[in-house]
């Protein structure tokens, strides 16, 4: 009985992580943000968590955005940034602590974005979400 569910428990989180895509540089600045006109032409709400692998609370936060992005990821979008590998993303919303995350609200030519700090809950991450993105989006 065991086996089954440690089975069960990494497909489900292995299915969790698909639904959160690494997020490149090159990426960032060529699907999601416009430098030359300094907007973000997302189409859809996006949710970026900005880690790095030596950190404690972020692994406490992995799973907790990773459940998140299982059960949104039709209504949002979820990224992953290494801070450590992609140090122009960091620069960009200017990361002073991680875990952070990144709330952009599914807006043409919108130039804000919210942010918050350290390890939450999953309700509390449903919050941001709604009060960040959902209330904000066209």
């Amino acid at each position: 009985m065991k086996k089954i569910f440690i089975i069960i428990s990494m497909l489900v989180s292995f299915n969790a992580f698909a639904q959160v895509k690494a997020l490149t540089s090159n990426e960032f600045f060529s699907e999601i943000y416009d430098n030359e006109n300094e907007v973000f032409v997302n189409k859809y709400g996006i949710v970026i968590d900005l880690y790095a692998t030596w950190c404690g609370p972020c692994r406490v936060m992995a799973p907790i955005f990773d459940n998140v992005a299982w059960q949104y990821s039709s209504y949002f979008n979820f990224y992953r940034v290494d801070i450590d590998e992609e140090e122009d993303i960091a620069d960009f919303f200017g990361v002073k602590s991680i875990p952070m995350l990144i709330y952009i609200p599914a807006k043409r030519n919108n130039s804000s974005f919210y942010s918050s700090s350290g390890v939450i809950s999953k309700e509390a991450l449903l919050d941001k979400i709604k009060k960040y993105i959902v209330k904000n989006s066209d």
